[in-house]
């Protein structure tokens, strides 16, 4: 994990407290850490979560059902 950190340019420390998402880990951080690690990072508004969940449930299910 130590090189890891190094590569990305961040402590130890934070990349463990993404890992088991705990402490306070700023959003640039973990979006470069993201983009580092090839993982996209999807944002929405708490009050429309729940609709772009089952949206993105319905087109992956379409996707599945196309193959």
């Amino acid at each position: 994990m130590v090189d890891a950190a190094a590569m990305m340019g961040v402590s130890k420390q934070t990349l463990g407290d993404l890992e088991k998402a705990t402490g306070s880990v700023g959003l640039a951080i973990a979006l470069r850490v993201a983009r580092e690690l090839g993982v996209g990072v999807f944002a929405v508004q708490p009050t429309q979560r729940e609709a772009a969940r089952l949206a993105l449930r319905t087109q992956a299910s379409s996707l599945e059902d196309a193959a």
